[in-house]
């Protein structure tokens, strides 16, 4: 039985048990709900919370159109035997069908119209119509939402003066706006917006309900005036405002262990500390605790100081507990932390599978292998919580080629990294003190990284040192990262060998990118994440990288010709007997989340990129260029096998394809099979890589007008396996768009051999994006 033959009786056999009516298992008299609709009602955020406050629901259905589930649990009801595989189908996988339920239905008009009411349609009308055919009911409730009520005059009611001040202070991030459609949530919304404020203000027992809210719709023109009162606990008390007492912290170390007897309290500046015996500096702790005896009480500076202590990674446990009094309206605040072992030693074997071969001629192959790492740590070098980390990796990668595993490539490296919880010489500057003041840098750290690397492969040997440090802290969702100065020295012996197997074109290119090379450059990295915020749990993520390499040096030289009258060697400027090399790369990742239904998520994913050389330079280093393809990119294509342009280079061509400029985009569609255990996914790529200048010897690499023409395009199928500790992928990815195809428009889905050449299989680790 050949391949294509095997291909034509899967999708018979797939298009066959689809094909099984659904409702095969509900009786003559029952009509499964199949499908439901909304007449009168244009707004998708509108709609979708229709769903939510039926009272009912649809069965499931992927991309709403296949009820897969469903059919999984008539699957499961075929055949009389149970304690079977039909029974798991059936109990892990399956939905029960949902049935027609008159009664259900003249109840769920009035729950939409409380609904709409809610949301601002006050005069809002909801029918409804049935539709039966062939045991399957399709309703369509037909809205009328008439003229929305609009917010009008906003007043507030707060008898406390003091009160009243703090909350008039902050109405500029208020909820509610005027011209606003009227919304309940946002009033739920104000409601806990205003009682935070007053808890970060020393209202340390305000809570929400003192808050209430009036709503006056009898204003005319459809608006409503809404009263906010603020009511005070009783006719004759206020809200009290309360401050910051005595501050302990106190460490749950066993002492005893140390020999010595530290049992007593020491305080620094306010702040009464116990280490008892933990080799540690007590003037740390002044810089991590936010709070300060004589501060009005804050939720916020509470929450600041737990994250703080949190992020020094030497103590497993935080606990924070206030005890107030009443009568003198103070609060003595208790730090408890429990620390975690300060040196650790481990030894991680690990299984490899990438796309990112360290081979330039990987063959386009996904590699596999097995390495090793071994790690000492000390998460209190210094006594001041400074992370030092020792690490050895060893790993060996082997390609699948021929129906057995050849060595690829035998990778060593030594990495020294020292994280420091603070600023170093920057932390009392202008600049960090000025961007602070309204919103604090969070988990400050100064990171020293020193990495010496070897790697072995038949087509070259490659020697790597680099040397950087570097400033980071969060702010809310953001993460920043400056890199001031990392210097990359790379040497490179290329085996005459390969070269001499390479076609020409190839032997000219792969010369050009492997020269060795020296790159002093700075990069400055912002990572955002908003995983959190929204009440419908959709997020973003968002990274930017900017790394200009080689520039300031490269304008040294210059000077110094200036200066000496000299001019620029013909093989240009080195350093240390290397080639020094210059240009600028900027990388751009955007991704969305969505989340419409808990049985399913929709993934998208952007990401651009450019690197191009500077000062006369027409080349970017190997390492440095982009590429395509592979289980977290085009997943149509094998890893670095598309692309630069409409390039189609030789079929005996061994170098990896890179490129310049990079765009590519990804849209996934997740739905769950087995809860907390199977997931599937639907997914589209689409994408290419291009050189910023055109070279004789890759035709069509070059970026041009019509670069949109130029997209590869793919579509696939997968399944996501979550083992709790581990989340293991399978994605087959269908080519149906190659740039290099330059014939009927590059489709190439008519290939007579597609299974063969436009399949790819990919295994992976994690999500792709």
């Amino acid at each position: 039985m050949n391949r294509k033959f095997q291909i034509y009786l899967f999708c018979l056999l797939t298009y066959g048990i689809s094909a099984c009516s659904v409702t095969r298992h509900i009786d003559n008299d029952q009509h499964l709900l199949y499908r439901v609709n909304y007449e009168g009602i244009h707004n998708n955020e509108l709609k979708s919370g229709m769903d939510d406050n039926l009272g009912y629901r649809v069965n499931k259905k992927i991309l709403n159109v296949y009820p897969f589930h469903l059919q999984a649990w008539n699957f499961g009801k075929d055949g009389r035997d149970t304690a079977n595989i039909r029974e798991f189908v059936r109990e892990k996988i399956g939905e029960k069908p949902t049935l027609l339920d008159s009664s259900k239905l003249a109840l769920s008009t009035e729950k939409l119209e409380l609904y709409l009411f809610n949301n601002g349609y006050f005069n809002a009308m909801v029918t409804y119509e049935v539709r039966t055919k062939k045991r399957k009911a399709f309703v369509r409730y037909n809205v009328v939402l008439n003229k929305p009520y609009t917010v009008g005059d906003i007043e507030y009611g707060v008898y406390d003066r003091d009160l009243h001040k703090i909350i008039m202070e902050d109405t500029s991030d208020s909820e509610i706006e005027t011209g606003d459609i009227f919304n309940t949530d946002k009033m739920s919304q104000e409601r806990d917006r205003i009682s935070q404020h007053l808890r970060n203000h020393g209202y340390y027992f305000f809570n929400k309900e003192s808050i209430s809210f009036a709503v006056d719709s009898n204003q005319g023109d459809h608006t409503v005036a809404i009263m906010i009162e603020v009511k005070n606990p009783g006719m004759y008390k206020r809200h009290e405002v309360y401050k910051i007492n005595e501050i302990y912290v106190d460490i749950d170390y066993p002492y005893y262990l140390q020999g010595i007897d530290d049992s007593t309290f020491t305080e620094i500046e306010g702040i009464n500390i116990r280490t008892r015996g933990m080799p540690i500096k007590k003037d740390l702790f002044p810089v991590f605790v936010g709070i300060r005896g004589g501060d009005l009480y804050s939720d916020q500076d509470i929450f600041t100081t737990y994250n703080r202590l949190y992020g020094l990674q030497i103590f497993g446990a935080t606990r924070i507990e206030m005890t107030p009094d009443t009568a003198a309206k103070l609060i003595d605040v208790y730090i408890n932390l429990t620390p975690d072992p300060t040196m650790l030693f481990s030894v991680e074997p690990q299984f490899i599978t990438s796309d990112q071969s360290s081979s330039v001629a990987a063959g386009n192959q996904r590699i596999w292998g097995l390495s090793g790492q071994v790690t000492f740590r000390n998460k209190n070098l210094f006594r001041g919580a400074e992370l030092l980390d020792l690490t050895y990796s060893g790993a060996a990668e082997f390609q699948y080629t021929n129906k057995a595993f050849v060595l690829s490539n035998v990778q060593q490296s030594v990495t020294t990294s020292l994280q420091v919880p603070k600023f170093l010489w920057i932390e009392n500057s202008r600049f960090i003190k000025k961007t602070g003041e309204k919103m604090p840098w969070q988990r400050p750290t100064t990171n020293f990284n020193v990495v010496f690397s070897y790697q072995f492969n038949p087509d070259f040997v490659q020697r790597t040192s680099i040397v950087n440090y570097s400033w980071s802290a969060s702010r809310g969702f953001d993460f920043f990262k400056f890199i001031p100065i990392e210097l990359n020295l790379n040497q490179v012996d290329i085996r005459s060998s390969f070269l001499d197997s390479l076609t020409p074109g190839d032997r000219v290119l792969l010369s050009s990118l492997l020269n060795p090379n020296f790159i002093p450059s700075f990069r400055f990295e912002w990572f955002y994440n908003d995983k959190g915020l929204s009440p419908s749990g959709n997020y973003h993520r968002f990274s930017l990288t900017a790394e200009p390499a080689g520039t300031f040096t490269t304008l040294g030289f210059i000077a110094n010709d200036f200066i000496q009258g000299t001019s620029r060697p013909p093989q240009g400027y080195q350093v240390f007997n290397t080639n020094l090399f210059s240009f600028a790369k900027v990388d751009f990742d955007l991704r969305y989340y969505s989340f419409p239904d808990p049985d399913f998520s929709i993934a998208y994913r952007l990401h651009t990129g450019l690197a191009f050389p500077t000062f006369k330079q027409r080349v970017i280093p190997f390492d440095k260029r982009f590429f395509i393809g592979g289980a977290n990119s085009l997943r149509g294509w094998a890893p670095r096998s598309i692309g630069p342009g409409t390039y189609g280079g030789d079929m005996a061509s061994q170098i990896d394809r890179s490129g310049e400029i990079v765009i590519e985009g990804s849209a996934e569609y997740r739905f769950r099979v087995i809860r907390h255990f199977l997931e599937g996914a639907l997914f589209a790529d689409a994408g290419n890589i291009w050189n910023i200048y055109a070279d004789s010897a890759l035709a069509g690499a070059e970026i041009s007008p019509l670069f949109f023409n130029q997209f590869g395009l793919d579509a696939g199928i997968g399944a996501r396996f979550d083992f709790d500790f581990i989340l293991v992928r399978l994605d087959m990815g269908a080519q149906l768009r190659d740039p290099s195809y330059l014939q009927k428009g590059g489709w190439v889905v008519n290939d007579f051999n597609y299974f063969n050449r436009r399949v790819t299989f990919n295994f992976a680790i994690g999500y792709p994006f």
